[in-house]
């Protein structure tokens, strides 16, 4: 798998942990992030969010700036085992 279909699985399993963790009671950390899900709604602040960082993933495609992607991977690989951490002790 590429880095594109690495961004797209990562992004994927961010919204399905953060989902689960938060109906564990979890709070969400990030404060953008909880402030779109207060002020929008849970799942519509969380997809809202997650279509900003789509749309960040096709000007880098179009740009052609595959090192983006690779670096956003890196970091939505931490957030994602954050969220797996924070489900397992939750």
């Amino acid at each position: 798998m590429d880095a594109k279909g690495i961004f797209l699985s990562l992004q994927l399993l961010d919204i399905l942990t953060t989902i689960s963790f938060l109906s564990l009671g979890i709070q969400e950390m990030n404060l953008v992030v909880k402030w779109f899900m207060e002020n929008v709604g849970t799942l519509e602040g969380l997809l809202l969010i997650k279509l900003f960082a789509f749309v960040l993933f096709i000007v880098a495609v179009l740009f052609k700036k595959d090192k983006v992607i690779v670096r956003a991977n890196y970091f939505y690989a931490v957030l994602v085992s954050w969220n797996l951490f924070c489900i397992y002790v939750g």
